[in-house]
């Protein structure tokens, strides 16, 4: 994530300018203003060792996937998906390990539910009637699959929500 995009990111995360002003200070070398630095925490340490477990149990999702998480520093966590010319269509902040594991689930889930689908008429249908058609072992393998990511991150994330 270029300087750029992280001061974009961080211009996103406060209400105001003059919030902006409060969250950062910049960082002046020779009379040039060469960048900025945090005031503001947007994440507790707490969260961001849930968040890094969550990163890193998902790490197969991103060979297969165009997604990645990364860390951001007192940002949280920067979920980046679909580079298109350099630039990423997605980028979303979290800063809480539930949040983070439900929308990385929801990705992975979807993904794994389409795939199998794709090219026949099965794929105008919603996630959940596609989920109905695959056959009860594939349904059951899919559930099993939130289990193993949820036994990779421990019990340190925040009670993820149930598919």
């Amino acid at each position: 994530m270029s300087a750029r995009q992280i001061e974009a990111t961080a211009w996103n995360l406060c209400a105001s300018q003059e919030e902006y002003g409060k969250c950062f200070n910049y960082v002046n070398t020779n009379g040039k203003r060469e960048g900025f630095v945090m005031k503001k925490v947007y994440v507790t340490e707490e969260e961001r060792i849930s968040c890094r477990k969550v990163m890193e149990a998902f790490s197969e999702m991103y060979e297969e996937q165009d997604i990645i998480v990364v860390e951001a520093g007192n940002y949280g966590f920067v979920r980046l998906q679909w580079l298109r010319e350099r630039e990423f269509e997605i980028a979303r902040v979290y800063s809480d390990s539930g949040e983070l594991f439900d929308d990385l689930w929801e990705i992975w889930f979807d993904y794994h539910v389409l795939m199998p689908v794709l090219g026949t008429s099965a794929v105008e249908l919603d996630y959940e009637e596609i989920f109905r058609l695959l056959p009860e072992d594939k349904q059951e393998e899919l559930v099993r699959k939130r289990e193993y990511f949820q036994s990779l991150c421990g019990d340190t994330i925040k009670q993820a929500n149930t598919q």
